[in-house]
């Protein structure tokens, strides 16, 4: 993918997904806590589509909370900072009160 910082090209190593531009500190780590947190594992195709798209609908994430699963959009939430953050997004539910 390219990088939301820089434009510089991504690249998958060892332990996650880091930009070509070594003055970019743009990174996706595998062993990422928010995604552990959710019983989930940053993948190839993960990644891929938050760089192209910003966004991957995901299902089956577990909540710490309630301990269900629930199906929600992950947002890469990139503020230039140290770590890359992600935010959810709840698609709105079918057939809502008249």
């Amino acid at each position: 993918g390219i990088c939301p910082r820089c434009g510089a090209f991504v690249y998958e190593g060892k332990k996650g997904f880091f930009c070509d531009n070594r003055d970019c500190s743009f990174a996706l780590w595998k062993d990422n806590k928010f995604f552990s947190s959710k019983k989930k594992t940053l993948t190839k195709s993960v990644a891929a589509a938050l760089l192209k798209e910003g966004r991957v609908s995901m299902s089956g994430l577990y909540s710490e909370k309630t301990g269900r699963t629930y199906n929600a959009v992950v947002l890469l939430d990139d503020t230039g900072d140290k770590y890359v953050n992600f935010k959810l997004e709840f698609p709105a539910k079918k057939g809502g009160r008249k």
